[in-house]
């Protein structure tokens, strides 16, 4: 009896260590269920990968796709609930996650999503907030701005959570964090253009100027934003003023100068800088697959790395500019900021709208974006907020700030 006692116990072990081995070792599921509520019937898609969960719910005409970071273990199924309100043909869904997991309105025309910012006006939107925050899913958003001066920078610490930006002011940096402002001066004069710097990483690169008037440099400054410590990096060639960055790719820095006809690769976090192009090789370009290039293809036009090939998106969308993160693409068509999913490219989501944004950062599922002298900051579970201000940003804004999120 004792031995087939412990027979089951060892035969149970072994089934809970199975499981468990299973959720930890699990990268991706897919799974397809059915809800209903007040008379609406929701066919979810949900998908796990990449530590995220996504989701493809359809009723009818109306189609949502949304996400949500890895909060469920891995676990399948994990919308328990749908709440729902409909009120002249816009249709607002509310999923209810497992484990009491924060979740956030969104409501569909037919044709495009809204998120709470762009359809907090709508009648359907407020009577299911208000029903939502009855029932305790949601509550209010309690937000204090909170304001700090250093110099001509204004900051708003409240505003920051996991970030650190960086502000160029023509000799140097600061860097701003939520409880901090420290400045990093790298040059004696002023450089208005900050054309040659850049944020890589953690790491703030920049040239170690020879001459305030040629602006040539042979090493650079390497700037950790996370502890304010400095490192130099040789490089293989003066550099001259007829240089250009090209992009970052893959924690790297290419930089091309048209005057020695040479391609340098920069890697901040070994400390190195290598010739990868030249008039005896080609160079290398990047718009989400790497590419050679005729050296005087970087001659005779300055060419920019691009995250991606926009044919796809341009082929379904008109706008002024667009972005990328792992899973989403972002376009603004000078009044209106759009996301959409890789996966769901004909369900756009009107995520905010803004006349005047002249630069943006994307960073995970953050917006960072300027409109005259102040940078804001979207996030799809919260309300904009204002970051920092900055007197310079309505005269001189490119490559002014940048953004490093932990």
């Amino acid at each position: 009896m004792k031995r087939a006692i412990s027979l089951v116990m060892l035969i149970a072990c072994l089934f809970l260590f199975y499981q468990v081995g299973v959720t930890f070792l699990k990268k991706s599921h897919e799974v397809d269920y059915t809800m209903k509520n007040s008379g609406y019937t929701f066919q979810i898609h949900e998908q796990f990968k990449n530590k995220n969960y996504y989701f493809e719910i359809t009723s009818g005409q109306y189609k949502f796709y949304t996400s949500h970071s890895d909060a469920f273990t891995k676990t399948k199924e994990v919308i328990k609930d749908i709440e729902v309100k409909e009120e002249n043909n816009l249709l607002c869904i509310y999923p209810v996650y497992k484990e009491d997991t924060p979740s956030a309105i969104v409501c569909s025309d037919g044709k495009t999503n809204y998120s709470k910012e762009t359809a907090k006006n709508y009648s359907a939107y407020q009577t299911l907030l208000a029903f939502v925050k009855e029932k305790g899913f949601e509550k209010d958003e309690i937000y204090q701005e909170t304001e700090k001066l250093d110099g001509r920078i204004t900051y708003y610490p409240s505003a920051i959570e996991d970030e650190i930006i960086t502000v160029w002011t023509y000799q140097g940096i600061v860097i701003v964090g939520e409880n901090r402002s420290d400045h990093i001066d790298t040059i004696s004069f002023d450089r208005y253009d900050n054309t040659q710097s850049e944020l890589v990483g953690k790491y703030y690169v920049t040239p170690i100027y020879q001459d305030n008037r040629l602006y040539e440099y042979s090493s650079l400054y390497c700037t950790d934003v996370t502890n304010n410590t400095q490192e130099t990096i040789a490089l293989p060639i003066v550099v001259s003023n007829y240089s250009y960055v090209n992009g970052v790719v893959d924690g790297k820095l290419y930089l091309f100068d048209k005057n020695a006809k040479k391609q340098i690769e920069i890697d901040p976090k070994k400390g190195t800088a290598r010739i990868i192009g030249s008039e005896e090789d080609d160079g290398i370009y990047y718009n989400g697959d790497w590419s050679s290039r005729n050296i005087y293809d970087f001659v005779q036009q300055e060419l920019y790395f691009s995250d991606f090939d926009e044919s796809i998106l341009k082929s379904k969308y008109s706008y002024n500019s667009a972005w990328q993160s792992e899973d989403s693409y972002y376009f603004y068509d000078g009044g209106n900021m759009y996301q959409v999913y890789k996966d769901a490219l004909d369900t756009p989501i009107l995520l905010f709208q803004q006349n005047g944004i002249v630069e943006v950062h994307v960073e995970k599922d953050t917006l960072y974006y300027i409109v005259g002298d102040t940078l804001y900051r979207y996030s799809p579970y919260s309300s904009t907020k204002r970051v920092l201000k900055y007197a310079e940003l309505p005269y001189n804004y490119k490559n002014m700030i940048d953004i490093y999120k932990k």
